[in-house]
């Protein structure tokens, strides 16, 4: 929840200084003059301006605030006096903390987009405990950075706010200035429609996401869920696919065929393995059957070993040459598999050191950004001298021959992007000899084996018994030794590969499962009673407000595709006289915060009306509102900004219970002689 407990602002002259100082309450406040003078909008400004939301209004910075703010102030006697410095301050509340925000409008080397943050009241500002921070606003990086002033204060009020598609294709997170554009209705452009002060931010379909947000809709989080469907469901295609191609490539390497495979994904049963067949295509043998035959085979040739007599020493230096050379890969792979090691911990520790420069190098940024903006928070270290003391600061504890002085914030960015640089060439060196090195392990492992192979045929053959030499039967030793290693490791490669599928198998029966509970629409039940609730909520206040442009209130309605009224299937709009017409922001205003509320939505209970009597609106109509307001109920702030030059509803107000209604009265100018 968001709630404003003060208001400030202070606007600096050579005979002193000007400005207000307002409390507000929680439930219905009444920011109020005597005349439509610049007195009441000055006041309501410094609440947009503090939150960095005066986008809303027309623009950034301070352009959008009155003259008393930028060039000239106004005393009792109506003589005008040049504003040298001015400064508006906010004191907010979530319901637990409490902070007060200070943003400069005039100010000498001070950044208008700079904001700093007192994590206290503003009675308490200048308390020594009390912890301040800069921030700021309308800069890259605003909404994510910590520094950033709307990252703040989205963890202050309480609200995730979520990644919606911008116009562009990517993604961005749903800015405040558009969320606040529906609850904030200001003077100049807020009365004319629904939305027509919302800023232009490249958002898509901006008005519906800030609907569904409010109103805590599950449309956006079934739009996204069925787009990570989607490329769920392409993922699953693709890696069934990949592993049906290596199960088929593998099988023809071997001159095997198999049967039983899908070659899409579907569900699979659990014993799926044992109907995946794979026989040989020479004799259409099962491969369990092919091995049964070859293992017989070997065996009946055990006995039919030869003895060799004649080249017995040729044997015996070719067995010591190859297990030399075994002995030799081995030491090799060893030196490779340590290489390995050295290079994997090599690369952990750039990686950590890259993950310290990059944090080193968003908070020096952060700092040059906050120091250029004309933050004055740790100026001292930003200049190498002590805060405290004012000595000069040394990078070094070793006694200094020559003094140098510390590194800027420039030079400290220039030296870590430097250093980045370095790191990820080294760090991409690195991962290459690591490729290089696994791939020269598979190799020397596989030549290992073979020349393993070749040790234990070679001592089979002189340990024989049978005194006859036949080279056809060690000929088809080693053939069988060959392809029952083949087909074993066939058989291997083939039952993890479908191992793999059993496993995709199984997501693919969650995907399903996934997209089954997806509604047809985005629109659930829950969703749908929401917006039941708005659009019954819109039309009791259209009639309590007397709304005049329709026959009858039946063919109003919340459309269902951008959640705005509309009637007989047009916009309310169109049929709309224009005081019917401020009615109707009226009734949806509230009818947003009250649904919130009703069905736990994600609505910051507050709303904000800038002279809400436009185009001549009865005093009985704007009694009604106050009365609706009063009677909402709920953990809520509405502050109204209003001139209350009418008799009549100068008369209503008084007649409120005071203890329901909070009035704030600026007098002809808002801007007063402070001291």
């Amino acid at each position: 929840m968001l709630k404003i407990n003060r208001i400030k602002a202070v606007s600096k002259t050579k005979v002193g200084n000007f400005g207000f100082d307002y409390v507000l309450k929680e439930g219905l406040n009444l920011i109020s003059s005597n005349k439509n003078t610049r007195g009441k909008s000055s006041a309501m400004l410094a609440i947009y301006y503090c939150l960095g939301f005066e986008e809303i209004i027309g623009g950034k910075g301070k352009k959008t605030l009155t003259s008393v703010y930028k060039t000239v102030v106004e005393d009792d006697n109506q003589i005008t006096h040049t504003v040298l410095e001015s400064e508006a301050w906010i004191e907010i509340t979530n319901g637990v903390d409490v902070v007060s925000i200070m943003r400069s409008a005039e100010m000498e080397g001070r950044n208008e987009n700079l904001i700093t943050v007192y994590h206290s009241s503003l009675d308490c500002i200048h308390d020594p405990e009390t912890y301040v921070e800069d921030m700021y606003v309308h800069l890259a990086n605003s909404t994510t950075s910590t520094k950033g002033f709307h990252a703040f204060l989205e963890r202050f009020i309480g609200v995730e706010l979520p990644l919606v598609p911008s116009s562009d294709g990517a993604e961005y997170k749903l800015y405040m200035q558009l969320l606040f554009s529906v609850i904030f209705i200001e003077q100049k452009r807020g009365w004319s429609d629904l939305f027509s002060a919302m800023p232009v931010l490249n958002i898509k379909d901006a008005k519906k996401r800030v609907l569904e947000y409010w109103l805590g809709l599950d449309t956006l989080s079934n739009e996204k869920k069925r787009a990570y469907l989607k490329v769920q469901e392409t993922e699953i295609v693709q890696r069934w696919g990949i592993l049906v191609n290596e199960i088929l490539t593998l099988c023809n390497r071997e001159n095997c065929r198999i049967q039983g495979l899908p070659t899409k994904p579907c569900i699979l049963e659990s014993d799926f393995g044992d109907k995946v067949f794979i026989t040989t295509i020479s004799n259409g043998f099962t491969i369990d059957a092919e091995l049964d035959g070859l293992n017989k085979r070997r065996k009946e040739l055990e006995f039919k070993t030869p003895k060799i007599i004649d080249n017995f020493e040729e044997l015996q230096e070719e067995l010591e040459k190859t297990e030399t050379a075994i002995g030799n890969l081995e030491n090799e792979q060893k030196e490779n598999r340590s290489m390995f090691l050295q290079e994997k911990a090599e690369c952990a520790r750039l990686d950590k050191n890259l993950q310290i420069i990059d944090a080193d190098l968003r908070n020096n940024k952060d700092a040059q950004k906050l120091k250029r903006l004309g933050s004055e928070l740790g100026l001292e270290s930003y200049n190498g001298r002590c805060p405290i003391c004012g000595q000069e600061i040394e990078d070094s504890l070793l006694p200094i021959q020559n003094c140098e002085h510390i590194m800027s914030i420039e030079e400290n960015i220039r030296h870590l992007e430097a250093q980045k640089t370095m790191i990820s060439f080294a760090l991409e060196a690195h991962r290459k000899n690591i490729n290089i090195c696994e791939t020269n392990i598979q190799s020397l492992s596989s030549r290992i084996f073979t020349l393993r192979r070749l040790a234990k045929i070679i001592r089979n053959d002189l340990f024989a018994v049978d005194e006859s030499f036949s080279e056809t039967i060690v000929y088809e030793k080693i053939n069988l030794e060959n392809s029952i290693q083949a087909l074993s490791s066939l058989k291997e490669n083939i039952d993890n590969r479908v191992s793999e599928i059993q496993k995709l198998s199984d997501e693919w029966a969650k995907h399903l499962t996934d997209k089954k509970a997806l509604p047809r629409s985005n629109f659930t039940e829950r969703d749908k009673e929401k917006v039941d609730a708005l659009e019954r909520n819109f039309k009791n206040y259209l009639q309590r407000f007397n709304y005049q442009s329709v026959n009858s209130y039946d063919g109003i309605q919340i459309s269902r595709e951008n959640y705005l009224p509309i009637s007989e299937g047009f916009d309310m709009k169109f049929d709309s006289s224009a005081s019917d017409n401020i009615r109707a922001i009226w009734s949806y205003t509230l009818a947003l915060l009250k649904t919130s509320n009703e069905k736990e939505g994600n609505h910051p209970q507050i709303v904000m009306f800038d002279e809400p009597g436009q185009h001549s609106i009865v005093t009985n109509d704007m009694v009604s509102l106050f009365n609706e307001i009063i009677e909402m109920g709920g953990t809520r702030q509405v502050i109204l900004g209003i001139t209350l030059k009418d008799g009549e509803i100068k008369s209503a107000v008084k007649r409120i219970n005071p203890e329901k209604i909070h009035v704030v009265d600026v007098g002809n100018h808002a801007f007063q002689r402070l001291d």
